[in-house]
């Protein structure tokens, strides 16, 4: 049923409702295999077998599906509506009180969960109908994830029509995913402000313009943030960090840009940075057949100099190897992979 809800076939779900009313235990298997994803703790006491009931519509609602979102909630009125008419009836009937009061109370349809991960996606219908509709809410995760995605009407909806607000981690967000509208529009309308995650992520994704407008505005980087655009060879980032930032960077910048075959941004920062690298970004080039990431490396490690280095052929790369790095190409040998391209 839970596949059905996030797929949206309401047809589906109207079946396996009416044949087999679902089973909580699999519906809680659903939410603490997802709970990670949305930031909620796995803990056996937010979690029991009536808060897995409410997961087919968390996730119909965090899938935009509001047709199942409406169906299970007019379920769950139907059924209120039902024990109502059984209280009418208890006071005559002495039998009637002592099973009412074993039977468990009406179980909720959905949790904050559904508007939190309704906004995370954007799907700001499924949004609006639950505000107004529901009264299960939502929490700081809603404009949080909202923003990280990029989801500008959904954040500035939360921002006028419901009062949780967000976190820092709302404008972190959206500087490593690249959304520089979003960032003004929380740098504008929020005063959570941001942490250094921000401007060192959006390094990482080689978000420049994102990184600038930080910077411009203040915010502080670490030395994560030239790491990071070297490791995944975002050289223009780099070099505007090197020229404009003081954070500096680690030997993880060059072992990252070895690690990742940027041969570019290797050797700018052997020209333009001190750091230098260490013996992991060798052994990484060697295990995974990088040969010219290995040969620059091997020179700049021997001579200093690694400016120009001249490519070699398959053979010439494999003698080379087995030279300078046997017990790597002997495993190779043995392993029947040989040591090649």
């Amino acid at each position: 049923m839970l596949f059905a809800a996030e797929k949206g076939f309401l047809d589906v779900v109207q079946w396996l409702y009416a044949e087999y009313h679902t089973d909580p235990k699999i519906n809680l298997f659903w939410v603490r295999g997802h709970i990670d994803e949305y930031g909620y703790s796995d803990n056996d006491n937010e979690f029991d077998d009536t808060d897995s009931y409410c997961s087919v519509v968390d996730a119909a609602a965090g899938q935009g599906h509001l047709e199942i979102v409406q169906y299970f909630l007019q379920i769950g009125q139907e059924e209120e509506d039902t024990r109502k008419h059984k209280r009418r009836r208890i006071q005559e009937n002495l039998d009637d009180v002592i099973r009412y009061s074993l039977t468990p109370p009406t179980k909720p349809r959905c949790t904050a969960i559904a508007m939190d991960v309704a906004a995370a996606h954007g799907h700001l219908d499924v949004v609006r109908w639950l505000h107004a509709n529901r009264t299960e809410g939502c929490t700081k995760a809603a404009m949080d994830l909202a923003a990280t995605n990029g989801h500008l009407d959904t954040v500035k909806w939360l921002q006028t029509h419901r009062s949780e607000g967000c976190t820092v981690e709302a404008m972190d967000g959206a500087a490593s995913g690249g959304h520089l509208d979003v960032v003004k529009w929380l740098q504008k309308h929020r005063t959570e402000g941001c942490t250094t995650a921000a401007m060192d992520n959006a390094a990482s994704g080689g978000h420049f313009a994102v990184l600038k407008w930080l910077s411009d505005k203040h915010a502080g980087c670490t030395v994560a943030a030239l790491d990071g655009a070297a490791t995944y060879g975002k050289l223009e980032v780099v070099k505007w960090l090197h020229r404009n930032r003081a954070e500096g960077c680690r030997t993880l910048a060059m072992d990252g840009a070895a690690h990742g075959g940027y041969l570019r941004v290797l050797r700018w920062l052997f020209e333009n940075r001190k750091e230098g690298f260490t013996e992991r970004a060798l052994d990484n080039a060697a295990r995974y057949s990088q040969f010219e990431t290995l040969l620059i490396l091997h020179n700049i490690a021997q001579q200093g100099l690694a400016k120009e280095v001249e490519i070699m052929d398959k053979e010439e790369s494999n003698n080379w190897i087995s030279e300078h790095y046997h017990d790597i190409a002997r495993a190779e040998f043995y392993s029947g992979n040989g040591v090649g391209w």
